[in-house]
């Protein structure tokens, strides 16, 4: 059979194949209400599934904070439609089950004292997350030990982990400031000796044209760790850049002003091209400069050109090159 028909206009169909097509159409619509009337029947059924959930122990004593903690996730089983089961597993907020030290049992455990969540507390937890719409089936996880240190201070500097790229003609203008630029972090000592720094959450920013001011968490490697503060402020300063050239004479740099007087250079000046903000354009002059070569006396790598030297320059602006970057020279005897 020829099911081009499919694809064509009614205007330009026969009554034979537009019969066809009404079939065809009310088949396929049949079928989608099948379809979903037994997936709405499955997904109404009562079901079981795998879960597991994230533990952590907070508030210890003060001067006190744990380590070791034996496990950090509790499996478990859930039971309910099957409906629920998918909102849960697909788009339900992924929670984490806090629970206070000074709330549970401590044990000494090979001379060392430790706080541990039963079974029994893991399901009450669990039991008062889901309510009335699931039963928990099974808890899978043992009982769960977190060993209690003295806790420690250290000031770490603040690191900004940044993926940042400026428009064309733009760029930084200065220095990046963070607002603290060190954070005083509290915890077992075995994580704190490991860490130099304290880096922020990845900020990616692309085509960055004007200046940022932004703020941004600090990223610690463990929930075991407390930071005095939770978050730093960040300034970047930007400004749009624009190329610019200036003539320089070159100085000879020679040990004795005679033979400085016999050295002539072709050509005897450079032009160096730099970058410099718009706001400081006019600002920039040649007195800002110096280039200078070395003579052929006191040069022991000197060959036939000399190579001419930045010895100064505005730290606003970056120089790109010098043309030429050597010169011929002449000793008058």
């Amino acid at each position: 059979m020829n099911w081009n028909f499919l694809l064509r206009k009614k205007k330009t169909l026969t009554p034979r194949e537009a019969a066809s097509k009404r079939r065809l159409h009310i088949f396929v619509l049949c079928l989608i209400c099948s379809a979903l009337f037994w997936l709405f029947t499955k997904l109404s059924q009562e079901n079981q599934s795998d879960f597991q959930q994230y533990v952590i122990v907070q508030d210890f004593p003060e001067g006190k904070t744990g380590v070791n903690q034996s496990d950090s996730l509790v499996s478990y089983t859930l039971e309910t439609t099957g409906l629920r089961l998918i909102t849960e597993r697909y788009f339900a907020y992924k929670d984490t089950l806090f629970f206070k030290a000074k709330d549970l049992p401590a044990v000494q455990r090979e001379e060392q004292l430790a706080h541990y969540i039963t079974v029994e507390d893991l399901s009450n937890a669990l039991r008062e997350k889901y309510g009335d719409w699931a039963q928990l089936a099974q808890i899978e996880t043992d009982s769960i030990f977190i060993e209690v240190v003295p806790a420690v201070t250290k000031t770490l500097p603040v690191e900004i982990h940044k993926d940042i790229s400026y428009q064309k003609r733009f760029g930084l203008y200065g220095e990046i400031t963070i607002e603290p630029d060190s954070i005083a972090v509290t915890g077992p000592k075995t994580i704190l000796d490991t860490m130099e720094v304290v880096r922020t959450v990845h900020w990616h920013q692309e085509n960055i044209r004007s200046t940022v001011r932004k703020t941004l968490d600090l990223d610690l490697p463990s929930v075991l760790l407390l930071a005095e503060e939770s978050k730093v402020r960040l300034h970047l300063p930007v400004e749009e850049y624009t190329e610019a050239s200036i003539t320089l004479p070159i100085a000879i740099d020679c040990p004795v002003p005679l033979e400085e007087g016999q050295l002539r250079l072709f050509p005897s000046k450079v032009e160096l091209t730099y970058l410099v903000a718009l706001r400081d354009y006019r600002v920039v002059n040649e007195n800002m400069f110096e280039v200078s070569i070395t003579c052929p006396q006191a040069d022991v790598e000197a060959s036939e050109r000399l190579y001419v030297r930045l010895d100064k320059y505005p730290a606003f602006v970056e120089v790109l090159n010098i043309r030429p970057s050597s010169v011929d020279y002449v000793i008058l005897e």
